[in-house]
């Protein structure tokens, strides 16, 4: 991957499964095992949508996952769990407060190729105008107009007015 560009991951989507028999409310994050000899990416490089969702016994919900390296992402070997699991808010039962403590995770590494600020830059302002095609082009292209008549006003001088006889 290169620092500065943005990425739908390939897998195109995380697949959350409610197997349990009640309601629950999930959650995808980045997690991380303490002892890998990889560096972790930051939580704030990922983009989950939804983030967090209900979802009855025996549905399923997809996620999907997107990750957006920064211009100074530091090269090297990255490695992280993406995981899907309840959200713990406690279950009340007749002898207190119950609390479930499942997940389900998929590995993520990636590395992060050597690059400098001005590819990292680069890479920025392209995966910008992809994800916002085709508006990020009519923007180009109306600046573009607008500097293109205001010099062909200073070098011809023209007035349209509308008028009635």
């Amino acid at each position: 991957m290169k620092a500065g560009k943005t990425y739908q991951l390939p897998v195109s989507s995380l697949v959350i499964i409610n197997t349990g028999n009640e309601p629950a409310s999930y959650e995808a994050e980045v997690t991380y095992h303490v002892d890998q000899e990889e560096m972790w990416p930051p939580r704030e490089w990922f983009t989950f949508s939804p983030i967090d969702f209900d979802l009855e016994p025996g549905k399923s919900q997809e996620v999907t996952v997107e990750i957006n390296l920064p211009v100074r992402a530091v090269p090297g070997d990255y490695f992280a769990f993406l995981e899907g699991h309840p959200i713990d808010r406690g279950v009340m039962t007749s002898s207190g407060v119950a609390s479930i403590g499942i997940a389900a995770a998929t590995k993520f590494n990636f590395t992060v190729a050597p690059s400098n600020i001005f590819q990292g830059i680069y890479y920025k302002i392209a995966s910008f105008f992809a994800k916002t095609t085709p508006w990020s082009y009519i923007v180009i292209a109306v600046i573009f107009a607008s500097i293109l008549v205001t010099l062909f006003r200073r070098r011809f001088n023209f007035n349209i007015s509308v008028g009635k006889k």
